[in-house]
């Protein structure tokens, strides 16, 4: 019976979330691997930081899919729910704040936990994967006042 590895850090997160876009933004490969390849490839640049505790493809597989790639997802969804309300006179920290408690209030999140990948999702947002979910600003579904519920 396989041992569970540790939870990850914060620093790991941060160096998965690199690992990844490393590897995924390479030209010379591309598109044109298996995903066992490919987080092969994410853990030999993961470990190659000697900060962090050594991980399998596997392992890096599993938590950028189950965690990292559906939280960020899910947290970009939310803030493009905000954005669509354009509120006079909203900064984007505000459209952040109200991302923030709109993911908390998405009907998968019966905990109602609080979005904790900022780290990941600062590394991330600037991607095309993440900013066609958390963007269409420009294009607002609606203008109000309200803001929501707390």
């Amino acid at each position: 019976m396989k041992e569970r590895s540790k939870n990850f850090t914060v620093h790991e997160q941060i160096q998965l979330c690199q690992a990844w876009l490393r590897v995924s933004l390479d030209p010379v490969v591309g598109n044109d691997q298996t995903a066992s390849n490919f987080f092969g490839r994410v853990a030999e640049a993961f470990n190659s930081n000697s900060e962090c505790t050594q991980r399998t493809g596997e392992s890096l597989n599993i938590h950028w899919r189950d965690t990292i790639n559906k939280q960020v997802a899910c947290f970009a969804s939310a803030l493009k729910l905000s954005k669509s309300i354009v509120r006079s006179g909203y900064n984007n920290e505000q459209y952040l704040a109200d991302a923030h408690e709109y993911y908390k209030a998405q009907k998968w999140n019966k905990k109602q936990a609080s979005f904790r990948l900022m780290h990941c999702w600062e590394i991330l947002k600037d991607q095309p994967k993440w900013m066609r979910e958390s963007s269409d600003a420009a294009q607002p579904a609606a203008t109000s006042s309200v803001t929501p519920t707390q």
